[in-house]
């Protein structure tokens, strides 16, 4: 889709419950970077995060912020 990924955060799965374990990550837009840089870079970062975050399958989830342009 193209959009960028401002950020995200994780929860904690426990049986039914999810929670917020407060971890998190965000990605700003660099001064001189071009939008198309910064949704790659962002979109790498997201990827990166997600792929690294220490845990056991299905218990834990990820709520992804993504850029929203107004028009």
């Amino acid at each position: 889709m193209k959009v960028a990924v401002l950020g995200g955060d994780v929860y904690a799965v426990s049986g039914a419950n999810v929670e917020s374990n407060y971890d998190n990550w965000y990605c700003n837009r660099d001064s001189d970077e071009t939008e198309a840089d910064f949704i790659e870079r962002s979109i790498t970062k997201a990827k990166s995060y997600i792929a690294n975050y220490q845990a056991n399958a299905g218990s834990v989830l990820f709520a992804i912020v993504p850029s929203v342009v107004l028009k």
